[in-house]
């Protein structure tokens, strides 16, 4: 929830925190925390995007949080997918980050 009143699913406007964790794992090479923000984001944005949006009421802006969310997903998982690539040559020595 992102708040202690909020009753049911949670809003998605404002709710890209998942984007800014992926940042900063990056930054921080830290894989683990690549790993929470998909595992939250998969439970808060997964079944309504799959679902199209299915809430009555839909503001642009929970359209756009869910859309920085993965495509801040999609980017991580890009780069790692080019660090696998890159050190695939270097042989049994290459030590490649878990998939998080």
């Amino acid at each position: 929830m992102n708040s202690a009143d909020e009753r049911g699913n949670p809003h998605l406007w404002g709710h890209v925190q998942e984007a800014a964790q992926t940042a900063a794992a990056a930054d921080l090479e830290r894989p683990d925390l690549s790993a929470g923000a998909e595992a939250s984001a998969e439970a808060l944005f997964a079944s309504v995007i799959d679902a199209a949006f299915p809430a009555p009421h839909v503001q642009a802006y929970d359209v756009q949080a869910a859309i920085c969310v993965m495509d801040a997903l999609a980017t991580a998982t890009a780069r790692r997918a080019e660090l696998v690539r890159d050190l695939a040559g270097l042989g049994s020595s290459a030590v490649i980050p878990p998939a998080g």
